[in-house]
């Protein structure tokens, strides 16, 4: 049996919480009214037999009837089907927005009545033919569409044992397992910088120098950087550093967008590269997430592309 609900049957401690409830996931809740709009505009007539069926189910308006409808239909709201499939949907969508809510199906059931409702009300007064509106609807669409077919091309990718120790060995096997531990002093422009390093010529303190003249946040702790892997810090970077020696400090100032650096490589220590098995989800996403650049790179190459010149 399937249920639509009286006033005198519904307890009064609902009518806020149906309410409170709508206003709080309207938002996320955006593509299923969507959905519905656009389920409608598509199909705007029933057939004269199906009508029937439902005009004889509910014969007054405003009636709200205990009644045995069709296989998988939650309910009837004004000749319209909502069925149980989109029902779940709107659960799911209420979960999604907020995982830890314990969801009263009675309050939900009214909740996406309450939406059929607004949604019918737009379209009578023809608010789905604006055109602001017809837009968001189609972007709704498209989006939906977009994010199925991902979902189902994802599903379909397969990644062999090969690519995965491929990819193991070019992200963490081949590279540079080593940690630097340095300090640097990061100075406006260059003459400044020749200026410092000068300094240090005279044997200055380094951090003492870094906490007076360094912009860098770290000139409060004397210049000291955190132990780092090279992939962690710019290209530049990265190289000027492996090009000292332990207790050597930078024969000439590096330009970064940030400005001169001097840099004094403090120490190096070796590092175990993680094995496969505790990389495997990280390196498997990237993967999939390749191919699927791949594929869209492809669609666009095989596709007809007019883009208008002020975008």
């Amino acid at each position: 049996m399937h249920n639509t609900f009286t006033n005198s049957a519904t307890p009064k401690k609902h009518s806020s919480a149906v309410f409170l409830d709508l206003g709080r996931y309207f938002s996320s809740l955006c593509i299923i009214v969507s959905i519905i709009f656009i389920s409608a505009c598509e199909n705007k007539s029933k057939s004269n037999a199906e009508a029937n069926i439902y005009k004889k189910l509910f014969k007054k308006k405003g009636t709200h009837q205990h009644a045995k409808l069709p296989y998988k239909t939650l309910a009837i709201i004004n000749l319209e089907v909502v069925s149980e499939p989109l029902f779940e949907l709107f659960l799911s969508a209420k979960k999604q927005a907020n995982p830890a809510i314990t969801i009263d199906r009675a309050v939900a059931t009214k909740n996406l009545v309450n939406i059929f409702l607004l949604a019918q009300k737009a379209r009578q007064e023809n608010i789905h033919k604006i055109r602001k509106v017809k837009e968001q609807l189609k972007f709704q669409k498209i989006s939906l569409l977009a994010k199925l077919y991902l979902n189902k091309m994802k599903a379909s990718i397969v990644i062999t044992d090969q690519e995965m120790e491929l990819a193991h060995r070019k992200r963490y096997l081949d590279r540079d397992n080593h940690e630097y531990k340095t300090r640097h002093i990061v100075l406006k422009n260059r003459k400044m910088a020749i200026t410092i390093m000068r300094k240090l010529v005279n044997n200055e303190n380094f951090a003492t120098l870094a906490r007076r003249y360094s912009t860098a946040p770290s000139s409060s702790f004397g210049g000291a950087l955190e132990w780092f892997r090279p992939d962690a810090v710019s290209r530049k970077f990265a190289a000027a550093v492996r090009r000292l020696s332990k207790g050597e400090t930078s024969r000439y100032p590096l330009k970064t967008n940030h400005g001169y650096h001097i840099i004094l490589l403090e120490d190096v220590r070796k590092v175990s590269p993680p094995s496969l098995k505790n990389v495997y989800l990280r390196l498997r996403e990237d993967l999939v997430q390749n191919k699927i650049k791949k594929h869209i790179e492809k669609l666009r190459r095989y596709s007809t592309i007019t883009i208008n010149q002020k975008n």
